[in-house]
């Protein structure tokens, strides 16, 4: 979030959206006219500061009308998370997506995700929670363009215990993701009791010849056959 030395302010002799005027806005309370920032023939951009400090460029006839959005609130989305300020593109657009489910899943209720995300205490990292520190941060990650490519890539977390951060999060197509996912399913495969392979149980059907349902049915009636035996990893 900016500050108002970030600002190169001009005289403002305004007599209508005067220095310290305060101004009602539709949904985020009371702004507060900090200075003129541009001025036009047909309009003037003023910079004004919401009770939460945030500083908001923002035309004179928004103003009036009560139409400034102060990007910065916090409660706007999820009750935990705003949008901030920055270039709008058709890749910010894109990752601005992702962020939102990524949101959805941590502090929406009614998120069909919500119980294997907020429901287990995973959260969003405090930086995160605005839009535009996460797209500052995601630019820094290798490979960060591929998550505009469809939906092939999405972002991960490298501790599926651990919360969204930039330290815990990496780049991976959707297979690779689907594989990482707590609810997956290791199948240690066992000849003559002896430990010979481990995997996720859709390579190990496929390399082995088997079915699921088969795989699954001998682990539970622990069934040895031909010296193979599978078992489930806890």
């Amino acid at each position: 979030m900016k500050k108002i030395e970030d600002y190169t302010l001009l005289e403002n002799t305004s007599k209508i959206y005067y220095n310290g005027s305060q101004w009602d806005q539709k949904r985020y309370g009371k702004c507060t006219i900090v200075g003129l920032l541009e001025k036009h023939r047909n309009y003037h951009i003023f910079l004004v500061q919401f009770d939460n400090g945030a500083l908001i460029p923002a035309r004179h006839s928004n103003i009036k009308s009560g139409n400034v959005k102060n990007v910065y609130d916090y409660s706007y989305i999820c009750g935990v998370a705003c949008q901030g300020m920055y270039e709008v593109s058709d890749f910010s657009k894109i990752l601005c997506r992702h962020w939102r489910q990524m949101i959805n899943r941590c502090y929406n209720s009614n998120h069909i995700s919500y119980k294997n995300y907020g429901l287990r205490g995973i959260k969003v990292c405090d930086r995160w929670l605005c839009f535009e520190y996460f797209l500052k941060d995601i630019l820094t990650l290798e490979n960060c363009n591929l998550l505009c490519n469809g939906h092939e890539y999405q972002l991960d977390r490298i501790d599926n215990n651990a919360d969204y951060s930039l330290e815990n999060c990496h780049i991976v197509s959707c297979k690779e993701n689907a594989r990482n996912r707590r609810s997956n399913t290791i199948v240690k495969v066992y000849f003559n009791n002896e430990l010979i392979d481990k995997g996720h149980i859709t390579d190990i059907t496929k390399k082995y010849h088997i079915g699921r349902q088969t795989v699954m049915n001998r682990v539970k009636n622990n069934i040895v056959k031909k010296g193979y035996k599978f078992e489930i990893e806890d």
